[in-house]
This record gives C-alpha cells, structure tokens and sequence, in this order.
C-alpha cells in the first residue's frame, strides 16, 4: 500500500506550564497556566501527516499508563493506522516537561521511557511496515540502532528516507549516508557542521555541507527567518509569515509532516517547502503540541 507514509518514532506524554516569561537559573516564575497534551517527535510529525491529507501509519511505544487509553484514542481520531504498535508493561511512556514563555520560547525535557524499549529486532519483525510505504519518516527521540535498522530495510526497497536530525545527537551522523531527506533547525544544523547559521546566505552554506555527507536533499529551518533548501544544484529561500507567536513547542514537527505529505502526493520541493512552511507559522499561533497542529484546509486558507 504504497499510498501510505510510515513514521517511526516517540510518544510523549507532555506536561507543560505557560509562563509570563521564562526564569533565570534559580529563579521561580509565578503566574503560570498549567497543560498537559500528548506529543512526541514521532506522534506530532504523524498527525501532522495525516492532517496534511495523507494516509500515515504511525509506529512507536506506549507504557503501561491508563491514559494511554485516551492517548491512542487521539491517534485513531487523527486518522493514524496504529496496528505496529508496542506495548510495555515495565516501564513509563516518554515523558516531556515543558516552560512557555514569552515569544512562545521553552525549555523543554523529556524522559524517553518507553521509547526507548523499541529494538532492531521488533523492526525486523514489522518489516513489512516499512516495505509498503510512500515514505519513511524518522526522528532521534528513539534509539539510533532502531533508526539505522528501519533505514536498512526502506533502503533496501526503494523507499524514500526522511529525517530530522531532532535532538541533536553526533552519533546518528552515520545515518546521513542513507537517507533522502535532512530536515534540521540553524541550531542543529550549526551542531553538525561546525558553522554558524545566522541566517538565508549561512544556511546555504551549511546546506552544501550537508549534502556531502549523503542526502540528496537538506532543509534548514530558520524560525522566525523562514526555511532554506537545497536539492541537487537548486536552492530555494522561504520567509517565515508574519503572525503572533503563542507557542513553537510543535512548529518543527508540524513542518515535517507537512513536507512528506506533500511530497508524497507529486508535489515539487519548492510548494512543498512553502505548504510546510504556511503549516508551521499555523501552529505557532496556538498552544500545545498535536493540538497547535493545522488542517489542510487552514493552510490552504493562506495561498
């Protein structure tokens, strides 16, 4: 069912506070609101798929909790296929506790939990999963061998690899070599490189960088600067849109769903880039994270 887009990745249970601004070190802030939403790399980027218009199929671990009752019931209202799913009874879902301040900046800190129960061998066992896909989308909120493993297989049968280099971590830089499609912040793409990414005419340079250690295509976002591509010898430069700043916690996962819904559906990288990026300037606006993430139709809204 090649119609269908496979993301593998984490779930979390967030746990948030929006603040007037963000302390100091050793300072209280008082005044906040307290949230609690479902999100994760892996959760956030699959609903994103799916409220992109595209079929996703979303594959991680869940923990023993009761609330992950009314977390997979959210999943099946976003029209996520779930039957790759795995459950342990030791160990607590992923975890994310979360600071909103001002300008919709955050601190954020996440216990992986279960995520991190996922094994080669479960994905060697759901091979299937990601052998009948349109694309394969990962993350690194789940172990690298995990990655390495899903790559290995999709590889092997054609299928295209996207990734986000999402948190930043040097081991997985050997995971370059085998994908499609790098999408990173200016903060990891700076990680990576050794360059600073101050901005469009730095991202460029970073993106020639990147695309030497293997994937064909390297997208750098920017915030509040917009996106940066390159795919081949084209580049491409997207300004951010102009809107009021509620929350980012989910901007980043927003655009990369969006980016593989779109370009699973035929569409060349220069639309898809912009559809992503009207999507991602959409969930700023709102708080929490599967909940800030947009419907086709609202970004359609902005063309």
């Amino acid at each position: 069912m090649r119609n269908i887009i496979t993301i593998l990745g984490s779930s979390n249970l967030d746990y948030g506070i929006k603040l007037p601004r963000l302390p100091g070190q050793g300072e209280s802030v008082t005044g906040g609101h307290f949230f609690h939403s479902f999100g994760g790399k892996g959760a956030n980027q699959a609903v994103a798929v799916s409220r992109a218009g595209h079929k996703a199929r979303f594959m991680t671990a869940l923990g023993p909790e009761a609330i992950n009752d009314a977390m997979l019931d959210s999943f099946q209202s976003n029209g996520l296929e779930l039957s790759h799913i795995y459950r342990d009874r030791t160990i607590h879902t992923g975890t994310a506790v979360i600071m909103v301040g001002e300008e919709g900046k955050n601190y954020l800190g996440v216990d992986a939990g279960a995520n991190h129960c996922l094994s080669p061998n479960w994905v060697r066992e759901h091979e299937i999963a990601f052998i009948d896909c349109a694309r394969l989308v990962l993350q690194l909120e789940i172990p690298i061998e995990v990655n390495a493993a899903a790559i290995q297989i999709a590889r092997s049968h054609g299928v295209p690899i996207q990734l986000n280099f999402a948190p930043y971590d040097p081991q997985a830089t050997r995971l370059l070599k085998d994908i499609d499609c790098l999408i990173v912040n200016e903060v990891e793409a700076r990680q990576l490189t050794g360059q600073a990414v101050l901005g469009p005419e730095s991202a460029l340079a970073a993106i020639r960088h990147l695309r030497m250690l293997g994937p064909h295509t390297v997208i750098i976002t920017l915030g509040h600067q917009g996106v940066t591509a390159g795919e081949g010898d084209h580049f491409l430069y997207e300004p951010a849109l102009p809107v009021n700043v509620v929350d980012t916690t989910a901007a980043g996962d927003t655009f990369c769903g969006y980016l593989a819904a779109t370009i699973a559906n035929g569409t060349p990288l220069a639309e898809a880039v912009r559809w992503a990026n009207r999507a991602a300037a959409l969930a700023v606006t709102k708080p929490g994270a599967q909940d800030s993430i947009p419907a086709r139709d609202s970004v359609n809204f902005l063309f």
